[in-house]
This record gives C-alpha cells, structure tokens and sequence, in this order.
C-alpha cells in the first residue's frame, strides 16, 4: 500500500518502512529520535529524497500532492482548529474543497453520538479544551474517506475514558475501511489495547 526506501528525514536519517492495506502498527522509540519526522514525511510535508516512495502501486511522483493527501491523512499532536465557528462548520469543512466536494463524509462513525456524548454540540471552536480539540480533529480524519491515518501522539490530552472511546472508534473505522493506521504513541499498553505492532525507531530508521 505504502512503501519507502531510503527516505531522507530532515534530521539526516533514513526512512524504510513499509504500510499494509487493513493494519494498525505504532512508532515507538525516544524522544528525538524521529518519529513525529517519519511521519511527516510520509505526510510529504518536507521535500525529500529517497530510493522508492510509493502509494497503492505508484510512484509519489505520480500523484496529484493534493489527492495523495486527502488519501493519507496527517493528525498532529497540537491540531489546527479555525478560533472562530462552531463545531459543526470545523466538521463540514474539508467537504468544501474541491479535492472532496464530490464525496460525502463517511458514515462509519456515529459523529453525532460522539459530538454529544463530548458535550460539544453548538460549541464555539475557540472554546474548546487541548482534549476537545484532539478528539473533534481526530473525529473529523475518520470521516474524510482516508486510506490511512498518520497519527502524531493525538491521545496526549486525552483522558483515559475519551482516550479508549476514542481507539474504539479509530478500530472501527480501520476495520469497516480496510484502512491503516500508522501511530506515534508513548503509552505501552496501547499496542496491547489496539492489536497493534509496534515498529522501534531503530528498526525503521537508519
């Protein structure tokens, strides 16, 4: 689905990875030692070199940058949230683009219950809490159609109740899509939680 070889990060390591269709993996490994960068560049947010980067049998530089990244979706740790709106605008935002005005938001997730269950029903964005925020944007990626989900320690403001909410949730919607997720994750046990293997840094880069 995903593979690389010989990508070059911005901090001078090199990336070998490669993601299957319907799988759950994490990036673990110490501070600084690239993992939120990995991700990133899977994201091509840096120019780089590498040997081989292809998406579903094509070369990256085959595709379209603005479809590759509405196929693979990055969360950050701190998400972009607009200061002004409501909630329910952030939600229906992306279906304005042109790259996704022809698709509707996918209905694996029950967003409504979550909005609710959350208490963020008609709130105003610049409102939200750290955790609110994490969850709607996380909430949002898995209803974008997505193939995979790059997700950058998105449960760090997380309590543990939203926290196993919300990995329910993302199981769900790997397992309904067939889709990927690839993780950066400092808690351990989520690997357990989630059935996930676990990738050290030093085994992916070099």
């Amino acid at each position: 689905m995903l593979h690389v070889e010989d990508l070059l990060l911005p901090h001078k390591k090199r990336l070998n990875l490669t993601l299957e269709k319907n799988s759950v993996q994490f990036v673990q490994g110490p501070n600084g030692s690239g993992k939120s960068l990995a991700l990133k560049s899977l994201a091509t947010f840096f120019p780089a070199t590498f040997k081989k980067f292809d998406f579903n049998g094509k070369s990256i530089e085959s595709w379209n940058y603005q479809e590759y990244r509405s196929l693979v979706t990055y969360c950050s740790p701190v998400p972009w949230i607009p200061m002004t709106g409501k909630v329910e605008e952030f939600m229906k935002a992306p279906f304005t683009l042109q790259i996704r005005n022809k698709i509707q938001p996918t209905s694996l997730i029950d967003t409504q219950k979550f909005l609710h269950d959350w208490k963020l029903t008609g709130l105003d964005l610049a409102h939200l809490s750290s955790g609110q925020r994490q969850g709607l944007a996380l909430l949002r990626a898995m209803t974008m159609n997505s193939e995979i989900l790059l997700l950058d320690e998105v449960f760090s403001h997380l309590d543990r109740e939203n926290t196993l909410a919300m990995e329910e949730a993302l199981l769900k919607w790997q397992q309904a899509t067939q889709g990927t997720l690839l993780m950066v994750s400092h808690d351990i046990a989520q690997p357990i939680r989630m059935g996930g293997r676990v990738l050290h840094t030093n085994e992916i880069l070099s």
